[in-house]
């Protein structure tokens, strides 16, 4: 999979969890038309939404407006979503608000939900860098298809010696917080500074139930590569002594 397909699945499956959601965003703005520069009780809709979402916004831009923004992880083009708020004033309308007359035959209520949706692709993305803070650290024994995986995704990966203790060494000199051995040795350092074979497995459910899909869906991202790993004798080599 390439890193855009991966990018659009996160995106799409993250939308998809918040289907039923999304829609009642869009029928709640159809039930409450509002027209242009009055927009107040929509307004305050998105406001929440956003909210809820953890994406900090202004409101009151050009009286009703609101607005958002969301870096990504690199430099890029910058993409405007948006979302008009005001309905027409179409008083014989049959979902006219009997007071003001205003009814959403326009579809911007449709839009509205549209641009919530597309902010909870981002945010999906957005929370997995976060999470992730940077590349991935392996070892000199961790399979070259590791390696290939993150790749695709876009996430750098570094090799360190064979052990915890230089795994943990080069997240902390890059600032990166997971890293790994073969052996299953993960750290995960924005949660805990030691190899946790529990925290490992809970991360890996959080992710399960987050994709809602299998282990063996998750890992068909990765395909090991043939390797072969051949202790080699070494004459006079130094005594370990216990001491």
């Amino acid at each position: 999979m390439t890193a855009a397909a991966s990018l659009k699945a996160l995106a799409q499956a993250a939308i998809d969890r918040r289907r039923d959601w999304i829609i009642d965003i869009a029928e709640q703005a159809l039930r409450s038309p509002e027209l242009g520069f009055r927009e107040f009780e929509t307004s305050r809709l998105v406001s929440e939404k956003l909210t809820e979402l953890g994406i900090e916004h202004s409101r009151n831009v050009a009286i009703t407006g609101v607005t958002a923004s969301l870096r990504g992880g690199n430099n890029g083009p910058t993409v405007a979503v948006l979302g008009e708020l005001d309905a027409l004033p179409l008083p014989g309308h049959r979902s006219a608000d009997p007071m003001s007359g205003a009814a959403h035959a326009c579809g911007h209520n449709s839009q509205i939900g549209i641009m919530i949706g597309a902010a909870v692709g981002l945010m999906a993305h957005r929370q997995r860098q976060g999470v992730l803070q940077g590349g991935v650290v392996g070892t000199v024994m961790s399979n070259r298809g590791l390696e290939r995986a993150l790749a695709r995704l876009g996430i750098p990966f570094a090799r360190s010696a064979v052990g915890d203790r230089y795994v943990l060494e080069l997240l902390r000199r890059k600032g990166w917080s997971l890293g790994g051995e073969s052996s299953g040795h993960l750290l995960c350092l924005d949660l805990t500074t030691t190899g946790d074979g529990i925290v490992s497995a809970l991360q890996a459910l959080v992710l399960m139930v987050e994709a809602g899909k299998a282990l063996y869906d998750l890992k068909q991202g990765m395909t090991k590569l043939p390797q072969a790993i051949v202790n080699v004798a070494v004459d006079g080599a130094p005594t370990a002594t216990v001491c």
